[in-house]
């Protein structure tokens, strides 16, 4: 063991209480750093998605599938001037194929993810959605009265 040592007091001195630091007046106080919070990452997918459903990112991406789908539509129509028209019918439907996905897609996630819409409106907008896929996937609907002068006309 160690012995303590303590100071020692020589004759005619007082004996002297350690030093506390300076006291602030009173009016001030010490600036306390904050506390640093655990760090809560929520998971990206769902802040992804909800980025998606923003008024601004839905209407932009509702009128980008609708454009491509107007540019598959008029390459399907176009094919009454040209004599060999099965390439271009083909990169019409493509284009009509990934409107489709683009307008339908944005407008589920826009169902999903947008709780400031109505209850039925969230429901017409899904349903119209399903109704895009069903009628896409057929491709019923997007060739009536498209490419009318193929198949015999």
């Amino acid at each position: 063991m160690q012995e303590e040592t303590y100071p020692q007091q020589e004759e005619g001195q007082e004996w002297q209480q350690p030093q506390q630091p300076p006291q602030q007046p009173e009016g001030q106080q010490w600036q306390q750093q904050p506390q640093q919070q655990p760090m809560h990452q929520p998971q990206q997918s769902a802040d992804f998605f909800e980025g998606l459903a923003s008024n601004k990112t839905l209407a932009m991406v509702v009128m980008l599938g609708l454009m491509i789908i107007m540019v598959g539509s008029i390459l399907l129509n176009a094919t009454n001037s040209i004599d060999d028209p099965r390439h271009v019918i083909t990169m019409g439907n493509i284009l009509i194929d990934v409107g489709v996905f683009l307008t339908a897609g944005i407008m589920l996630i826009g169902a999903f993810y947008r709780d400031d819409w109505g209850k039925w409106f969230r429901i017409a907008i899904a349903g119209f959605a399903m109704v895009l896929i069903v009628l896409g996937y057929f491709s019923i609907g997007f060739d009536f009265g498209m490419a009318g002068g193929v198949g015999g006309w």
